[in-house]
């Protein structure tokens, strides 16, 4: 590497765009004031590492990012912006760019990385630097200002009308939840190429980006776990859809994150329900310049009360796609490889899709407020939500319900094992809680049985299911169909089955407990009472009660 050319492309790249030299100014004034630096001479931190082993550079540069996170930015002082180039060896370099996201967003940084190569080139070629002619972003800014900051405010209402209360994301509050105050952390999955390839050629057959089902399955998986049918979250939307010319090749913050409302009709094919989503994004696009604090104002929400705890990102900038054009330009000079990006949301909750020829998803979350287990949940469940599309083309939204994954007693369950007080501490507490629970470990070789433990997540399979419902049959001479089980199939659901199903009212709950008193006994008495009662019961039938 060249590194006074390296230099010297940084500092070409910093003085050609104007807002890479700003900061910010709020106090004095009636609004906060963007302003630009006429000059920066630009500062890199350059490190030598090639005395370490590899294994230590590791360590050293996690430790050196988490350092620099740290820092974070004073927004008075410009640049906003922090880059080191740390050498690892004779051929290789670790170089890290650290911006606040005031400055740009990500469509922006494959725009610069293409400005930075075109001028690493030149000053490696002994040329001067002549960069792309880029539309200034001071016209985006004055563009903004003559928009009416009003005329959004009707659809707004209209599409945010009767929504007073965010969706709760405390069925989701983790067993370590409080133990790692400050700390913000990541999950993620990448699936395979051919489940990709099919999530793509499903949007297209139906006319739908891959936006909008990401955001789908997002609302449906929020409605889920938080037991509602009316979802609130915050998507990121790219700006630049506006007609100012050149838009799409200027550099600066144009992302906005507005509210996605999801009513989710169970009863609807999930198609047109999809569709529907996206016709709501194609009238957003149109007002995606209001600021999400009219938004709030313009809702039916209390003053205070945030609209979402959760955010939606489709991050579908060509940063890739710049690295690979500038890396043919470069003819050998420069190759760049091992691309990681972090990012670090506001809020509590933020899930990122990001398409490629392997569908990323990721999960960023405030770690006083989650655990990891509840997010390998989370992502999982999104994945098989997205996954269940392709089995079924023609299904209903209620059809996405059924998949066990999914079901929040997951979560419950993990709260329960952990330790924390809740409902599951008084279950078992009916003679036929009892002995489901019995059966239900026994089958599954589980000592604990909790209200809420989905027989499938357990390790349940069809099986087993049928398994246990003949064990219940012949336990307490009810017969519960496997279909309702697999409706609810947690312990809970279970008992609640077998009562609707009894022969009589309190007949099961009779014969529940001479098993238990049964199965107190000696073996050599039990088996002698077994064989009486099963004598006597034999003409019980059992029939599901008008």
């Amino acid at each position: 590497m060249d590194g006074a050319a390296f230099q010297g492309a940084w500092q070409a790249v910093l003085n050609a765009h104007g807002v890479l030299r700003t900061c910010f100014v709020w106090e004095g004034v009636d609004e906060p004031v963007q302003v630009v630096k006429p000059d920066l001479a630009l500062i890199i931190d350059s490190r030598d590492w090639r005395g370490f082993e590899d294994r230590e550079q590791v360590e050293m540069l996690e430790q050196y990012l988490i350092e620099d996170r740290s820092k974070g930015f004073d927004l008075g002082v410009a640049p906003l912006l922090r880059l080191a180039l740390i050498r690892a060896n004779a051929n290789c370099h670790e170089f890290v760019f650290t911006s606040h996201h005031l400055l740009m967003d990500g469509w922006s940084l494959s725009l610069l990385l293409k400005d930075f190569f075109s001028a690493y080139e030149s000053l490696c070629g002994g040329a001067s630097v002549s960069l792309e002619d880029r539309r200034p972003y001071s016209d985006y800014i004055a563009w903004l200002g003559k928009q009416d900051p009003e005329s959004g405010r009707e659809y707004w209402r209209r599409l945010l009308e009767g929504f007073t209360q965010p969706a709760s994301l405390s069925p989701l509050a983790a067993e370590n939840g409080g133990r790692n105050e400050g700390a913000y952390d990541y999950q993620e999955v990448l699936l395979n190429e051919d489940t990709s390839l099919a999530i793509k050629a499903f949007a297209r057959a139906h006319k739908l980006t891959l936006g909008t089902l990401g955001q789908g399955v997002w609302g449906l998986l929020l409605s889920l776990y938080c037991e509602t049918n009316d979802v609130v979250f915050g998507a990121v939307t790219s700006g630049r859809s506006t007609g100012l010319d050149g838009i799409e090749s200027m550099i600066g913050l144009f992302i906005n994150t507005l509210p996605v409302r999801l009513r989710v009709a169970a009863d609807t094919p999930l198609v047109e329900w999809l569709s529907a989503l996206q016709a709501q994004h194609a009238a957003i696009r149109e007002y995606e310049y209001c600021a999400l604090s009219r938004v709030q104002s313009w809702s039916d929400a209390p003053a205070g009360t945030p609209l979402f705890e959760s955010l939606f990102v489709f991050e579908n900038y060509p940063l890739d796609a710049a690295l690979a054009g500038s890396s043919k330009q470069r003819a050998g000079r420069l190759f760049i490889e091992n691309i990681r990006s972090i990012e670090r949301s506001n809020y509590p909750l933020t899930i990122w899709l990001t398409p490629g020829d392997r569908l990323l998803i990721r999960m960023g979350y405030d770690r006083e407020r989650f655990g990891k287990q509840t997010i390998e949940q989370l992502i999982e469940g999104y994945a098989m939500l997205l996954d269940s599309i392709l089995a079924n083309h023609e299904q209903r939204v209620e059809d996405m319900f059924a998949l066990p994954i999914i079901r929040r007693s997951a979560i419950s369950r993990d709260r329960f094992d952990a330790g924390e007080k809740t409902e599951a501490d008084d279950w078992p507490g009916s003679a036929v809680e009892k002995v489901i629970a019995r059966l239900w470990g026994r089958l599954l070789e589980r000592e604990r049985v909790g209200r809420e433990d989905n027989f499938f997540e357990c390790g349940g399979r069809p099986v087993l299911a049928a398994r246990l419902l003949h064990l219940l049959r012949e336990s307490l001479r009810v017969e519960v169909p496997l279909t309702e089980f697999s409706k609810t199939p947690t312990a809970a659901g279970l008992s609640r089955l077998a009562v609707d199903y009894e022969p009589a009212p309190g007949v099961v709950e009779r014969i529940a407990g001479i098993v238990n008193r049964i199965e107190e006994m000696p073996e050599e008495d039990m088996r002698r009472t077994l064989d009486a009662k099963a004598a006597r019961d034999d003409g019980l039938s059992c029939s599901k009660q008008a």
